[in-house]
């Protein structure tokens, strides 16, 4: 971003200086000569300083893993404790996979990337990945990788107690049987916009089938009961006893005159029917399933809620 703040001004200085439009073309064209560049924006210094997953305990690493190296990533040639420290503070993503070179935190040597370093003999993580370029010192953490999947995952193992569905495109926990969807983790949180197959946060699956993180849905379902995707209701059977109260208090308040007769067409999100129900400020209760996750499709009561009060010269008259 500094790069292209300092350059886009000098290209303005070039402008509105003196001289005719070739040599200011010239001129603006030599900014973008490669020593032109590294003169505007020098390479950045290289960090090479000991981070740490907890400074208290002595535990080298960075808030998201526990390691015992810095990895040099191979698109800016700038080391950083791990994937998520490089793509917040950077403005691309890393590809991990292209990394070739790592730092000791033990010894300081700049080596290429393995479990072991090759100076002091340290370990970098008790479970290290040459696919990944991935090392993690986190005791009594369970890791394999899935070439399926391209990744690491948290668990003992396939065949252990994971197992790779070719269907769904991810990993499954032996415990149990699992509904197939096509891909399911092949899409964007619906709340916080993560890329859900290659996120470390714990995904849940909706009985509609999407997926979304365990703690963006919490904080969700402060607000919503609805599936933020499809609409569709997250808890159907709770939802009953909510639905069974509004049918008592719509019984309790009929509509004013204006609307007593007036009938409205409404999609139901659960059950996906249409059907012409009256209208009711409070809900529009779907007849197939009993439920009021409904929207409103008819027009007509468009017309209908324009009606206003008499303004104050209509009053007057009446008087």
């Amino acid at each position: 971003m500094a790069e292209h703040t300092d350059r886009r001004r000098m290209i303005l200085e070039i402008q509105k200086g003196p001289g005719t439009p070739q040599e200011k073309a010239k001129a603006i064209q030599q900014l973008f000569t490669p020593s032109k560049i590294t003169e505007i924006c020098p390479p950045k210094t290289l960090d090479l300083s000991i981070s740490y997953h907890s400074k208290e305990e002595n535990i080298f690493g960075c808030e998201h893993y526990a390691r015992n190296c810095k990895l040099k990533a191979a698109c800016c040639e700038q080391f950083y404790p791990c994937r998520f420290c490089h793509d917040e503070k950077e403005n691309h993503k890393i590809d991990r996979y292209a990394t070739k070179e790592m730092l000791c935190y033990f010894c300081s040597k700049i080596q290429p990337i393995s479990q072991t370093c090759i100076s002091c003999g340290k370990s970098m993580g008790r479970y290290f990945c040459n696919v990944c370029k991935f090392a993690d010192d986190t005791p009594n953490k369970a890791l394999y990788h899935c070439a399926a999947c391209g990744l690491c995952r948290v668990g003992r193992g396939l065949g252990i107690d994971y197992e790779h569905c070719t269907e769904c495109d991810m990993c499954f926990s032996t415990t149990g049987p699992h509904k197939h969807v096509p891909k399911i983790l092949h899409s964007n949180c619906p709340i916080c916009g993560d890329f859900l197959h290659t996120t470390v946060k714990q995904v849940i699956f909706t009985n509609c089938n999407h997926s979304i993180h365990y703690e963006c849905y919490l904080d969700y379902l402060d607000t919503n009961y609805v599936c933020p995707i499809c609409c569709k209701t997250l808890f159907l059977d709770d939802m009953i006893v909510h639905w069974n109260r509004l049918t008592q208090e719509i019984a309790k308040l009929p509509m004013p005159k204006e609307y007593a007769n007036v009938k409205v067409e409404i999609l139901c999100n659960d059950c996906e029917k249409k059907t012409k129900v009256p209208f009711h400020f409070l809900g529009n209760k779907c007849p197939s399933c009993d439920g009021y996750n409904t929207k409103i499709l008819s027009k007509e009561i468009e017309d209908c809620l324009l009606y206003t009060s008499p303004s104050p010269r209509d009053r007057q008259k009446s008087r």
